[in-house]
């Protein structure tokens, strides 16, 4: 991400906001970044629960953050402000299905889905500088490559591509190849794959193809690298942005225990 990143940071001022400005804090002192916290009130403003959480999760990087409480419906508000305060990221908290009154369903997935601009859904991780980026090799999702890279360069890691192969899929191949030797066309099937993803992605990251379902597979890849934060597109081979929540990046946002950045294609 850009230096002198401006965010804006939702929060309910529930445990769901404090991991979304604990995640802002960190990308605040990697990228030299701040922008506003919001909180949209039901009934009388908070002024005073807002600065408190403020000041007890962004600690001495507080100042760079301002206080702004809002009334109306939430998702509206978190992009209407956005736009107005020119923002290059929303970052909002997962889901917290015992405590926070933003459920998944309903605030987040309108705003991802919605966003003009990059959206991280962050969840509570060890902040392990590593990041994986999912490719379908469409040109759709090469959007996701770039950010991963530079969010890895600003802590000192490489991003990793990933692309996942669906082993019912024969791809190339005829189903004649894959009834003789399955095992061997498994096999230049992910080395075509990873050729194919290499002069994608380009330098300064690295690449994996994983074998099997899809969203699964990519979980089981993020775990693997203790993946501070996944990257993906908003939307890879339909090409239909408004279909997200029934994509792999509404799958993975929804199911995956690590911070997912979602970013649209301009």
């Amino acid at each position: 991400m850009k230096p002198n990143l401006r965010m804006v940071v939702a929060t309910d001022l529930g445990p769901a906001g404090d991991l979304a400005l604990s995640a802002a804090t960190t990308w605040a002192r990697r990228h030299d970044g701040g922008g506003v916290v919001l909180h949209i009130a039901r009934g009388a403003a908070r002024e005073a629960a807002l600065d408190e959480r403020i000041r007890a999760v962004a600690g001495e990087l507080a100042p760079r953050f301002e206080q702004r409480i809002e009334h109306g419906n939430t998702a509206d508000k978190i992009l209407e402000v956005a736009r107005g305060t020119h923002a290059d990221l929303i970052v909002l908290g997962g889901r917290d299905e015992e405590h926070s009154r933003w459920r998944f369903g309903s605030v987040a997935e309108r705003v991802v889905t919605h966003s003009e601009i990059p959206v991280l859904v962050a969840r509570a991780h060890a902040e392990t500088g590593r990041v994986l980026a999912v490719s379908d090799l469409s040109e759709a999702s090469l959007v996701a490559i770039a950010p991963a890279r530079e969010i890895a360069r600003a802590v000192g890691t490489r991003a990793t591509v990933v692309h996942c192969v669906e082993p019912s899929l024969p791809h190339e191949e005829t189903l004649e190849d894959l009834a003789r030797d399955p095992e061997l066309t498994a096999r230049a099937v992910r080395r075509e794959v990873r050729e194919r993803l290499r002069a994608l992605a380009g330098d300064g990251v690295d690449v994996e193809v994983v074998v099997g379902s899809v969203v699964p597979t990519l979980i089981e890849a993020a775990e693997a690298h203790d993946a501070e934060v996944v990257v993906t597109a908003s939307r890879g081979r339909t090409g239909i942005s408004r279909f997200f929540l029934g994509s792999v990046a509404g799958a993975l946002v929804r199911e995956i225990h690590r911070s997912v950045l979602v970013v649209q294609r301009r």
